[in-house]
């Protein structure tokens, strides 16, 4: 026989569990594990990471979540005010994509229903029990806490819903952690167990990869309770054991240690990755086009006779031959949707007065972008390549970062919600980490410090990357040999760096589907907002849609600046400045940048002082190079820029590419 772990919290169980995934994964393909199993508190918000880590390590990965179950019996007013103390718990594992499909709206459900902790009912349940596998929760669960309450009879009916709901799907679970009052509540759950027919298995409650890991454990549950930190020993027992501790500890129960193999077994599920799931777009009936890219076409050559309409023929043989490959590809590797959904979009904006930035990133690369308007930024003239933004040869969801004024970015995504479904259209979630200077904060406050104490220490502390190294800011590194308390305060927090505390919204991310998000992934809340459950690179990860809308207070401030200037100057605009005013390029020159992104910190106003930009050029090649590694080459490129004699070139083929650096 052969134990699966099948109950396990991570790090995204937010301050309750201690497994770093990276590292619980490797631990259980060092100890022989052939399977293991995530099932985080209430989410799946690290499930494809996990699932990543275990191919990689050999290790079969199994998707499950512990769920919180809402008391029976409670009115609405009692919902809101829920904590995780009022709940039970019941651990639900995915065996097929309908079991993925249905704890994903289990969760979500559980998340946008309004209550003080997310949490499931038996009626729904009931209704999304296919494919999926529970376990009655252990110490934490409903059966387990009414035994200890001496309520038999609630346990047994219970345990009789959940037998009804799942069938044999059902498993009642047991923990062994030491407790010796705790055995003789076991022995009449085994028996209820018997009577009803129902199967048990043993897990371990995983909360941290090592025993060492509990005193963190212990730290983290401090920080989510707000309490000070405990000295005493604790139980150190809730540990990835290996095999042939699990089955010692469940010596007189083999079946339960056997059932662990029989679930990992009837699992058949993993996340697809590699596979797109673009929205459709819906053509407009009246352009008479019968498809996707036969619009895209259509809307290409528009804007390109809008665009290039006056030029002469040897250009627009250039044009119209990048234009015409570039529709090839795009058409080749499935993408005129993603084209058409982002052009009618940033075409709303515009519409609509929003303003909408040139563009950004490698999208700019994309003669179509500019022609269709989504970017105002031509690839041809500004030598920008589109084998960056879409390679045929290396397909992934390409990426455009859209610029919209921050006051009204808002209006577009409401736009987007309302034309695709606002279930299918949310934004994305971002986890905020315990950063260095956090992390100090938190360890002083539940080591029982005093606030200026903590607040000593968080100064020497400053704003570092990290803690560990050469990050360690000096001033901390004397402190900790000088003062026993500093260096207690460092040593926690160096446990806890890093770790996710909380959910947040990521400022410009949002997923648009061609099926419901519940179906591809979890929902939360956030605040009122309704995030995904997974990250924007694992949300690309599985093909689906995600897009960037940046809200940038520069754009406000620029449109605004114009309608001022149109009150003296009647149909001023700013993209009519041209991109050689002399006049500009003197601010730049004696650094009067103050306010213009990347070029007012202190150091970027000193080197436009030596650069003397002349050209957009300059200053795309001071930007690119003052940052670390490429800046050891300013000198040398400031040289070359006022002596042009003193550059030279290993073959004269790289002439045109490198002569403009």
């Amino acid at each position: 026989m052969s134990f699966v772990h099948l109950h396990l919290n991570t790090e995204y169980s937010l301050l309750y569990g201690e497994c770093r995934v990276s590292d619980v994964v490797t631990r259980a393909a060092e100890r022989g594990f052939r399977a293991l199993a995530i099932t985080d508190r209430n989410a799946l918000f690290g499930a494809v990471g996990f699932s990543l880590a275990c191919r990689n390590a050999g290790v079969k990965p199994i998707i499950g979540c512990e769920c919180f179950l809402e008391p029976k019996g409670i009115g609405s007013d009692s919902l809101r005010r829920l904590t995780p103390d009022d709940c039970s718990v019941l651990v639900l594992i995915v065996t097929n994509a309908a079991g993925y499909r249905n704890l994903s709206a289990l969760l979500s459900l559980a998340h946008l229903r309004g209550a003080g902790v997310p949490c499931v009912d038996v009626d729904m349940l009931a209704s999304h029990s296919e494919g999926l596998i529970a376990l009655s929760g252990g110490p934490s669960g409903e059966i387990h806490r009414c035994v200890k309450m001496n309520d038999l009879s609630a346990a047994h009916k219970f345990a009789s819903d959940m037998k009804r709901i799942f069938g044999g799907r059902f498993y009642i679970e047991l923990q062994r952690h030491g407790e010796v009052d705790g055995r003789s509540e076991e022995s009449v759950i085994i028996s209820l167990a018997h009577g009803l027919d129902i199967d048990i298995v043993a897990t371990n409650g995983v909360l941290y990869t090592d025993k060492s890991g509990a005193r963190t454990q212990r730290m983290l549950d401090s920080i989510a309770k707000n309490t000070q930190l405990s000295y005493g020993d604790g139980d150190d027992s809730r540990y990835l054991k290996t095999d042939e501790e699990m089955e010692s500890l469940f010596a007189d129960l083999p079946e339960a240690i056997i059932n662990t193999e029989v679930i990992s077994d009837s699992v058949d599920f993993d996340f697809e990755f590699g596979v797109l799931h673009l929205p459709s777009f819906q053509v407009p009936e009246e352009s008479g086009c019968s498809s996707g890219p036969e619009y895209l076409r259509m809307r290409y050559e528009k804007g390109f006779a809008e665009r290039f309409g006056e030029s002469d023929q040897e250009t627009l043989a250039v044009y119209r031959e990048r234009g015409d490959r570039e529709l090839e590809i795009i058409n080749e590797v499935g993408f005129a949707n993603y084209y058409l959904i982002v052009d009618d979009f940033v075409a709303y904006a515009k519409r609509r007065g929003i303003p909408v930035g040139p563009g950004r990133g490698s999208g700019v690369g994309s003669l179509v972008a500019f022609c269709l308007g989504i970017t105002d930024v031509d690839p041809i003239k500004n030598a920008l390549l589109f084998e960056r933004f879409l390679n045929p040869e290396r397909v992934s969801m390409p990426d455009f970062d859209i610029d919209f004024c921050y006051d009204r970015r808002g209006e577009v995504i409401d736009y987007v919600s309302n034309k695709y479904g606002r279930d299918r259209v949310a934004q994305i979630v971002t986890f905020g980490t315990l950063a260095p200077r956090a992390a100090v904060r938190d360890a002083a406050r539940i080591l029982g410090l005093s606030r200026e104490d903590t607040d000593r220490i968080a100064r020497l502390t400053g704003h570092p990357a990290t803690l560990f190294g050469e990050g360690m800011p000096d001033k901390l590194r004397e402190a900790i040999k000088d003062d026993p308390q500093v260096a207690s305060v460092v040593e926690t927090a160096m446990l806890l760096e890093g770790r996710p505390r909380h959910c947040s919204t990521h400022a410009t991310g949002v997923v648009i589907t061609d099926r419901p998000v519940s179906e591809y992934m979890p929902l939360a809340l956030n605040g009122d907002v309704v995030v995904t459950q997974y990250t924007m690179e694992d949300v690309a990860r599985l093909g689906l849609l995600k897009i960037d809308f940046l809200g940038l207070r520069y754009l406000t401030i620029i449109h605004r600046a114009e309608e001022l200037i149109r009150k003296s100057v009647p149909g001023f605009s700013v993209e009519k400045v041209s991109l050689n005013d002399e006049k500009t390029y003197q601010l730049l020159q004696e650094a009067r940048t103050e306010g213009v992104f990347q070029l007012e910190s202190a150091g970027m106003k000193n080197f436009m002082k030596e650069l003397k930009p002349q050209s957009l050029e300059d200053v795309i090649a001071g930007i690119s190079l003052y940052r670390p590694g490429p800046m050891d080459f300013i000198p040398k490129y400031i040289k070359g820029k006022n002596e042009r004699d003193s550059i030279t070139y290993e073959c004269k083929e790289l002439e045109p590419i490198l002569e403009p650096t």
